[in-house]
Formats: C-alpha cells, sequence, structure tokens
C-alpha cells in the first residue's frame, strides 16, 4: 500500500514541480530546491536507519527475520516515501532545463 501511495505521491510532485518551473517566478524555484534538498536528506536518514547505522533505544535489534526488525522497517518507509517525491522533481527539473 505504501509503495502505491508513494507513486501516487511521485506523480503529484512531478506535475507540481513542472508548474513551478513553469511560472518562471524565482520563489517557486528556490521552493523547489529546498523541498529537494529536504528529500535528500530524507533519502540519507531511511538509508542509514536501513543499514542499521541509526538505531534508537527502543528498536528491535535482535531478531532472527530480516524483515522483521522495527529500523528496518522504518528506514525502508523513509526511503520510500522521499525518495519517490525526490526522483519525480529531479525528473522535472531535467526535463524543464532541456526544454527551457
Amino acid at each position: 500500500m505504501l509503495v502505491i501511495f508513494s507513486f501516487m505521491c511521485a506523480i503529484v510532485c512531478f506535475r507540481a514541480a513542472e508548474w513551478c518551473l513553469n511560472k518562471r517566478r524565482r520563489a517557486l524555484q528556490i521552493a523547489l530546491w529546498l523541498l529537494l534538498t529536504a528529500m535528500a536528506m530524507g533519502i540519507v536518514y531511511g538509508l542509514l536507519r536501513l543499514t542499521g547505522a541509526v538505531l534508537f533505544p527502543g528498536d528491535n535489534t535482535y531478531s532472527v527475520n530480516f524483515f522483521d526488525a522495527s529500523w528496518r522497517d522504518d528506514g525502508a518507509r523513509v526511503l520510500l516515501a522521499c525518495g519517490a517525491p525526490f526522483v519525480a522533481i529531479s525528473a522535472a527539473l531535467v526535463r524543464g532545463g532541456k526544454s527551457g
């Protein structure tokens, strides 16, 4: 279910980023770059969480099953939630740079 939501969010982010780029307003483009930076930080945090580099005291780290550890689940969620919009905004920036 999260995958479908992420792809739908990516489509909306792509269209919104295209709209912002077509408006040719500097404030919208700065906001787009700030959002892209925040998504990049979310991707880094998700990767660190997925690999186990960032662990919290309440995490289930003694799991035998690879996908039962809470830190891996959290990392995958954050990675998917930030990765799909990041790719969509990046694609809009590349497409906008070639056409404009």
